[in-house]
């Protein structure tokens, strides 16, 4: 079987590494300016023309059998949006394993998923209507809502003081951004649940304390948790297999003595998800669908770093506590490799279309 990867930056750029040895040929999409378009493999490229018609592309130019997946909520969006504009779905040969445009339409606004996790026993920020609300509490979270990729400022901010709050609202981007109840660090932690997920049955997982993030929102170091919240696992199972949901997906939450609140759902690979290989010796075949019984490796605490962004937070003034949780393992070379596709990409043209 092949393999097609859609979105090349640093989270297509780490399930390239862990699926080239386990597929025949290697067909990777993207723009111009994404790292991974140089790696090795059959390159179709994006132009901005071609943004709207992916599902078309990939059909057009893939005949064999071939798995795929999609990294980001950019090409998410665009493959969701031509799928409902069009009812054409990827042909028989392409074996697409992830959210389904129905759980996609559920869970992608955030002003709409809170109604859709409580039915599943879980809990989620509450939205502030700006307009109906009057003077919210302050602080609060302005969040990127994720379906006008076009206005992305940034993923989240902590907006403190009402000037702050009046500047934001009146930005031309605003109406992609929603604002949200504010949890503090003091009372609550920040964790993520990841999944791998095959007809509803969680097949590998793990259980993470975001440790970094630079820029706000964004990982750059998680830690393997061992204190796994059995109710909120429980009802996440329960979610997954009544949805009978296929691939990656990721619940960032935080967690206080009283309350699990999930802040994002991640119904892709993200950021970090290239942990999971140093969990389950046999996760590359895992996710080519060629085994469905992981293999753990031995129980030593799991630690994934993005050594770059970690750098930068640290240089903004982040707190150098954190490196004592630091592991020199692959993530570091992933890093360097991400690193040198960055200063390569200007000179490679080795891509079709």
């Amino acid at each position: 079987m092949d393999l097609a990867i859609v979105g090349m930056n640093s989270t297509g750029i780490d399930l390239y590494q862990t699926m080239k040895n386990e597929v025949d040929e290697l067909h990777l999409l993207g723009q111009a300016h994404e790292p991974g378009m140089v790696l090795q493999g059959q390159g179709i490229m994006l132009e901005g023309d071609d943004l709207h018609e992916i599902i078309s592309i990939v059909n057009e130019n893939i005949k064999s059998e071939c798995l795929i997946y999609i990294t980001n909520d950019i090409y998410y969006d665009l493959v969701m949006n031509e799928y409902g504009r069009t009812e054409t779905w990827f042909n028989d040969n392409i074996k697409y394993f992830g959210v389904s445009h129905e759980f996609y339409s559920r869970m992608r606004d955030k002003k709409k998923y809170e109604r859709f996790l409580a039915s599943y026993r879980m809990i989620s920020p509450q939205n502030y209507d700006l307009e109906k609300d009057g003077a919210v509490p302050l602080p609060v979270i302005a969040k990127y809502n994720g379906l006008e990729h076009e206005n992305y400022q940034y993923k989240s901010r902590v907006i403190t003081t009402r000037t702050e709050l009046e500047a934001e609202r009146s930005r031309e981007y605003a109406g992609s951004y929603i604002f949200q109840k504010y949890y503090p660090p003091d009372e609550y932690s920040q964790f993520s649940y990841g999944c791998f997920v095959d007809r509803g049955k969680v097949i590998a997982d793990i259980f993470v304390r975001q440790l970094g993030q630079y820029p706000q929102g964004v990982s750059t170091l998680v830690v393997e948790d061992g204190g796994r919240p059995a109710d909120f696992i429980t009802s996440v199972e329960r979610l997954l297999k009544e949805e009978e949901y296929d691939g990656f997906i990721e619940f960032e939450i935080l967690k206080s003595d009283r309350e699990t609140v999930v802040i994002d759902l991640n119904p892709r690979p993200w950021g970090w998800f290239y942990i999971l290989n140093f969990k389950y010796r046999n996760f590359s075949e895992l996710a080519c669908l060629k085994s469905k019984v992981p293999a753990e490796v031995n129980k030593r605490r799991r630690v994934w770093v993005n050594y770059s962004r970690l750098s930068a937070g640290l240089l903004k003034g982040g707190s150098f506590g954190v490196l004592k949780h630091v592991r020199l393992n692959r993530s570091f070379l992933n890093s360097l490799l991400f690193v040198y596709l960055t200063l390569k990409q200007k000179t490679s043209s080795r891509v079709r279309r």
